[in-house]
């Protein structure tokens, strides 16, 4: 890959439908890539999908050789676990990490940053020598802007130039033999930003046909980029099992409630900022910050959670369809339900 090399989420809710016809969603036929990076691209027989958008992006063929396990459950505001979609491994051993972030993060270089160090770190045992770590490349789709800037497709590498020559530093032969390398920056970490809201909406090559995809959710039969095809066939809402059906209507539904959450989290925080400033003190204005947005977010997602499990009840779902539905542990779909059936029993007094 040269090194010179150099693609957000929908801003509303999406519409829904009412009936359960194959079509779940009125005008759709595709389901988003963030569900099916959950449910649907983990199987083997699928990863020419991602496969495809990963070669697009890097310029290079990349088959993937198996999907790591990762944290991407744990979306807990006290877990500090990276919130990594999918995390796979070439087949040349380099670690590929793709996320999917809808609403803005102040945090979202540092926990990037944090993501990638936590999946290098995890490559040695103790004793092994540090030549045994593989690249690590992180993929971020971003619907929301994360800085200035006039391009929607940013790269990060790391490189060594002279503070009096301004020339890179490269690697000798014997280094390069040693390390199975050529330049520097294909040992460190590599980043990628792929701004969605920036994406005009026309395709100038392959690699903005799959930007087009993540900002339309459609494919045109011209399309010609790696995995598409086999995308529109794999993520087709009538292929879906009905099973996987009830589920991704019921994330399309948990969707709808993360927006209105967002807000609320956004007066939480200023709620804390206004606390802080009252006591006059920066201590308190950074305590008050913290557990203004740990509290709002831990009660919003068992709040959503709580009307989501309902809802799902209601429409005759089992606990184990509705934990796999709202991503959750069976144990928690039952504490939630005991939660809305005693919410209930007051309600009724």
């Amino acid at each position: 890959m040269s090194e010179d090399n150099p693609k957000p989420r929908r801003t509303g809710g999406r519409r829904h439908s009412s009936n359960s016809s194959n079509d779940t969603t009125m005008g759709r036929q595709l389901v988003s890539l963030d569900w099916a990076m959950k449910k649907i691209l983990r199987n083997k027989a699928n990863f020419g999908v991602l496969e495809g958008f990963l070669s697009e992006l890097l310029g290079e063929d990349v088959t993937i050789e198996e999907i790591l396990e990762s944290e991407s459950n744990k979306d807990h505001a006290r877990d500090k676990q990276n919130r990594v979609d999918i995390k796979v491994r070439r087949t040349e051993g380099q670690i590929i990490l793709v996320e999917l972030q809808f609403q803005r993060d102040l945090d979202f270089f540092h926990r990037i940053l944090f993501g990638v160090s936590k999946a290098i770190t995890e490559q040695l045992e103790s004793g092994d020598p540090y030549r045994e770590i593989n690249k690590v490349i992180s993929v971020n789709i971003l619907y929301f802007d994360p800085g200035v800037g006039d391009d929607y497709v940013y790269r990060g590498t790391t490189t060594f130039l002279g503070v009096n020559t301004d020339t890179k530093l490269e690697l000798a032969d014997t280094y390069q033999s040693y390390l199975k390398v050529h330049r520097v920056f294909q040992i460190f970490p590599e980043y990628y930003l792929l701004c969605i809201s920036k994406f005009s909406g026309t395709p100038k090559n392959t690699l903005d046909e799959w930007l087009y995809f993540l900002k339309t959710e459609k494919i045109e039969q011209a399309f010609s980029a790696r995995g598409l095809q086999q995308a529109k066939q794999v993520l087709h809402v009538a292929n879906l099992s009905d099973r996987e059906r009830r589920a991704y209507e019921a994330f399309e539904d948990q969707l709808r409630c993360l927006v209105g959450e967002g807000r609320q989290h956004e007066w939480e925080v200023k709620w804390a900022e206004a606390m802080g400033h009252q006591h006059g003190l920066e201590k308190g204005l950074e305590e008050g910050l913290n557990r203004g947005r740990e509290e709002g977010r831990e009660e919003g997602r068992r709040e959503l959670l709580r009307r989501l499990a309902s809802s799902l009840l209601a429409k005759g779902l089992s606990k184990e369809e509705i934990a796999l539905s709202a991503d959750c542990s069976i144990e928690e779909v039952e504490s939630l339900l005991d939660g809305v059936s005693g919410k209930d029993r007051e309600e009724s007094r």
